[in-house]
């Protein structure tokens, strides 16, 4: 049976208590990698919210949304990063507000149980997921998404589901077959993006709501340069924190900040 919100939430009731408590607190990650990545992070402090890439996004990205229909969007992973050996910056998120210029008003965009990328391209393991045809392809994946007010309610349901204990979404995977495959992991393997969930967020995503930000060294200098020549640059400035490697320092902290143990 399709892993939908409608499906699940009849099947279960109500979620796990502690699943119901992880899901209530994960944060979401936004991994800048590439020189353009750089630049558009750099560019934050213009109107406080970070662009979609639009045709500056990589190729695949770019041919997912003409697939799906989608506008230029910014995703997130909730509890994941992207594995790019090039990350500049990963900014940590507990809720998603607009990008706007409206203040704080929810953004628009839909989460889902997957990456909607894999799924687009005819790359995911979902046995039920097509391969292709663009009509069905975008009919699984609308069949298979939530509005972002309703992102960890559907994210509650799904690890009761498919997982034996909250630790399980990071480590040793689900513990059933989702749609019919089996999600063994191999080392380096990126399955994980099948049934990690994914929020979408149309057009920016705003500042406000973001936790802090893990910036390579490499560009604290620039950062430094930007605060001298624009005081109000301080206000990203201070979300900062410099390290040698964003992409390990963002994934210790998104999994010892939702109450679980460090694997």
């Amino acid at each position: 049976m399709p892993h939908t919100y409608s499906n699940l939430s009849k099947e279960l009731s109500d979620p796990d208590e502690s699943m119901e408590k992880m899901a209530g607190e994960v944060r979401l990650a936004h991994g800048i990698f590439g020189d353009f990545g750089r630049k558009n992070f750099l560019s934050c402090v213009e109107d406080w919210s970070l662009k979609a890439g639009g045709g500056k996004q990589t190729s695949g990205t770019n041919n997912a949304e003409k697939i799906l229909c989608y506008p230029p969007s910014v995703y997130l992973y909730a509890g994941r990063v992207f594995p790019s050996q090039s990350v500049s910056a990963v900014l940590v998120y507990n809720e998603i507000v607009s990008g706007d210029g409206e203040g704080e008003k929810m953004s628009s965009g839909t989460a889902t149980p997957f990456d909607t990328g894999k799924v687009a391209l005819g790359k995911s393991n979902l046995v039920d997921a097509p391969k292709t045809g663009k009509i069905a392809i975008k009919r699984y994946v609308h069949e298979h998404h939530c509005t972002l007010q309703d992102w960890r309610s559907y994210f509650a349901f799904f690890l009761t589901k498919f997982f034996s204990a909250p630790e399980d979404y990071w480590g040793n995977g689900p513990k059933e077959l989702i749609d019919g495959t089996d999600f063994a992991l191999k080392t380096g393997d990126t399955k994980w993006k099948d049934w990690t969930f994914e929020t979408r967020v149309v057009g920016a995503l705003s500042l406000e709501g973001c936790d802090l930000i893990f910036v390579n060294k490499a560009i604290k200098s620039e950062i430094e340069r930007r605060v001298k020549e624009q005081p109000e640059f301080s206000l990203l400035s201070d979300l900062c924190t410099y390290v040698e490697n964003p992409l390990c320092e963002a994934e210790d902290y998104l999994i010892n900040n939702q109450g679980i143990k460090t694997l």
